[in-house]
């Protein structure tokens, strides 16, 4: 081979190398930036103004409404307040389900806000014990399970001193209700506990006071600094703006598929339907957390605020992108595709039995239909999300979920 030959062939190599190297590292998903010329900085803007900030604000002032009819309970023990304290509790807890898209970075991250807010279920034997021992710290992570919505939904709407579970408590009295119509006889024990029990009354106000200093923390943080770094910054990479943002829309949409209605469907344990880890499930408000949430991925989908028209969103990115998908047999354009999917999960949860514990408890033909159908309807939307909306955007999911999908 003469030299020249060995020069050529070497530098042919280079050349390969360099090529490949270059593919590689645009195959990398932590380095893909925007995949087409967008204004991030204007969606973010919008985003924080219209979508983020104002819904902590009314979170946070529905937080402290819910603090106020319970004090107003406090020095009126009857029925009537009771109801008014239930009535504020309600308000709250929609007003929650806008603000968990935003959990699992920033300054919900920081203050550790879902874990005082919104785990569930709760341990009612842990509650129970708590109160009665006098002996606990609400502050440590270690009491989870005892505390936020779920602890507050027991302590308003099945109360009873010593309870142990969710199945011992619930079972004979739900059963009960069910062929009298009637929620008398549990309002008549709730009330009852809360009237003679000072301890219950102590553990309520020592929980919500908690969830109002940290939604306090974290609305301010959003309203300050934090915002202000937020809409700067930019690009698709893991820890920018719109990763966190799209990491956690796909992750609070997969927990409405499965925590909020998957799990209670036995979906996880080979079919065996488990009524008592529905959320919110004393006081019945299971179907309206889940299509308010639902309502709240679509509004950061579409930069919607809650009331208001659409404004600058994920949809209008990939609709210049634009990408197509095949759904249902028919090729749309993959804005249009998550869109119109969400918009009919939005519509089956609507069409989901007022009291779900009810249709898992007696097994209710028809109510299970439409949960199934839902949950289907659901399912078609975290794919796309999930892969579809990330693909096209650029942005790697790095959360665990170990679901399969």
């Amino acid at each position: 081979m003469t030299f020249a030959k060995k020069v050529h062939n070497k530098l042919r190599t280079a050349v390969w190398v360099a090529f490949l190297m270059f593919v590689f590292i645009g195959c990398d998903k932590n380095t893909v930036e925007d995949p087409v010329s967008f204004d991030q900085a204007k969606m973010l803007e919008h985003v924080l103004e219209q979508i983020i900030k104002p819904a902590y604000v009314a979170y946070q002032t529905d937080l402290v409404a819910l603090k106020t009819s319970w004090e107003t309970f406090g020095k009126n023990l009857s029925l009537d307040a009771l109801k008014g304290v239930r009535e504020t509790f309600g308000k709250a807890y929609v007003a929650w389900t806008h603000c968990e898209q935003y959990t699992d970075f920033g300054p919900a991250m920081e203050h550790s806000l879902e874990a005082y807010t919104a785990i569930f279920p709760v341990n009612i034997k842990e509650i129970e014990t708590n109160i009665q021992s006098g002996s606990y710290d609400l502050g440590l992570e270690s009491y989870a399970v005892a505390r936020g919505f779920s602890a507050l939904d027991y302590l308003l709407y099945a109360v009873k001193s010593g309870a142990q579970s969710y199945e011992a408590r619930m079972d004979a009295e739900v059963l009960e209700t069910l062929k009298t119509s009637s929620e008398a006889r549990m309002d008549v024990e709730v009330l009852e506990t809360l009237k003679t029990s000072s301890k219950h009354r102590k553990y309520f106000l020592e929980v919500l006071d908690l969830m109002v200093e940290k939604g306090a923390k974290t609305r301010d943080a959003w309203s300050g600094d934090y915002g202000k770094a937020f809409v700067k910054n930019l690009g698709v990479s893991k820890g920018s703006s719109i990763a966190n943002l799209v990491n956690n829309l796909s992750k609070r949409y997969e927990t409405i598929k499965n925590g909020r209605l998957g799990i209670p469907l036995g979906k996880r344990t080979l079919g065996k339907r488990e009524p008592y880890k529905l959320e919110a499930l004393c006081s019945g408000l299971s179907k309206s957390l889940m299509v308010e949430s639902i309502k709240a991925t679509l509004n950061l989908y579409k930069g919607q605020p809650i009331s208001g028209q659409d404004g600058l969103g994920f949809d209008d990115w990939l609709q210049k992108i634009g990408r197509t998908k095949l759904l249902d047999g028919t090729q749309k354009k993959l804005y249009q595709a998550i869109d119109d999917q969400l918009s009919l999960a939005l519509k089956t949860a609507e069409s989901l039995p007022n009291n779900m514990l009810e249709t898992l408890l007696t097994d209710d033909p028809t109510g299970l239909d439409k949960m199934e159908k839902a949950l289907s309807a659901i399912q078609k939307a975290v794919v796309l999300i999930k892969v579809d909306m990330t693909s096209a955007l650029g942005v790697q999911i790095v959360y665990q979920d170990n679901d399969g999908d």
